[in-house]
């Protein structure tokens, strides 16, 4: 399977399962920051990575969290930000998240 996020020229928005817009890709296709602009991750791969496994990127331009993965506080949230790309719409259709999966919860909790 290639890796979808490798030369990226522009920021890439990432979907939860109800289809709204929650994450993006910054335009270098290495890190991952909420809808409004703070650090989540590292993306290795598929794989967003701060401290630990924090979810995945799956097919394409979801973002879900594997619930057989170690639950992972992050612990990075020193990385500047971005400037956030113009908001998308939702997506208007739900889709049912993949076996083993559940949708990451970004909100201020998990920044705390």
């Amino acid at each position: 399977m290639p890796n979808f996020n490798q030369g990226l020229l522009e920021e890439k928005w990432l979907y939860n399962s109800q289809g709204k817009p929650i994450a993006f890709i910054n335009s270098n296709g290495d890190k991952v920051y909420s809808y409004d602009g703070r650090f989540i991750g590292r993306l290795i791969g598929d794989r967003v990575m701060n401290g630990g496994y924090i979810g995945e990127v799956v097919m394409g331009d979801y973002i879900f969290r594997n619930i057989y993965e170690p639950v992972n506080i992050p612990v990075d949230f020193l990385e500047e930000m971005p400037n956030v790309p113009v908001f998308p719409r939702y997506r208007g259709s739900w889709i049912s998240l993949p076996y083993n999966y559940s949708d990451i919860v970004i909100g201020p909790s998990f920044f705390e």
